[in-house]
């Protein structure tokens, strides 16, 4: 016994001291998802997750949100009311209009509906996403909202970006570049390929 109090005191002041550092808990990963002792540190998980598709995650039993817009709650829909025609294809533009009370409810139907935990997380970390981008086209409608977190706008934005940007030269049509769209917010390991081939337009 005396031994064994002798050993411990040793082991407690080399870890003071730095030489022995003290066991940390295994965080174990999932293939799809990844488990998270803290719902704060969702906030500085490594860029990496998000190249490696990694986005929905759990903490304990719950997954936390979506990694893509849900084919049935945001299946998207274009602007019918538009407040302008833009660009040589003369797309009909509606202005964005989403209001906070629209933001809530679009959160609160994924949460509701399909089990997610996105109310529980900081609402810094999402924005209301159009699926189908306005510059294309889009509606402001719910059926073309859905909660978007940081790893995956981070993503798709720029993709969003180029795709308008060819389709207001005229060199992609309105539905060459929603099908871009729809097939890389889906399939967000095929963004690099979407993203090379707009640039190479």
């Amino acid at each position: 016994m005396r031994h064994t109090l002798i050993f411990q005191s040793i082991i407690a002041f080399a870890i003071v001291l730095g030489f022995v550092a003290p066991a940390k808990p295994a965080i174990e990963k999932w293939p799809a998802t990844r488990e998270i002792k803290n719902i704060d540190s969702l906030r500085d998980l490594d860029e990496n997750l998000a190249k490696n598709n990694l986005f929905r995650f759990r903490f304990g039993d719950k997954i936390m949100y979506p990694k893509g817009p849900d084919p049935e709650l945001t299946p998207g829909s274009l602007c019918t009311h538009p407040d302008e025609l833009r660009y040589p294809e003369k797309i009909k533009y509606c202005r964005r209009d989403v209001g906070s009370s629209t933001k809530r409810h679009v959160i609160s139907v994924y949460d509701k509906t399909r089990s997610f935990h996105i109310g529980e997380m900081k609402r810094v970390d999402f924005k209301i996403d159009h699926y189908i981008p306005l510059c294309m086209g889009g509606s402001n409608r719910e059926d073309n909202l859905w909660p978007q977190h940081r790893t995956v706008f981070e993503i798709t934005d720029q993709m969003e970006f180029v795709s308008c940007e060819k389709l207001k030269a005229g060199l992609i049509s309105q539905k060459e570049a929603i099908g871009l769209i729809r097939r890389g917010k889906q399939n967000l390991s095929d963004v690099p390929e979407i993203m090379d081939y707009l640039e190479a337009l």
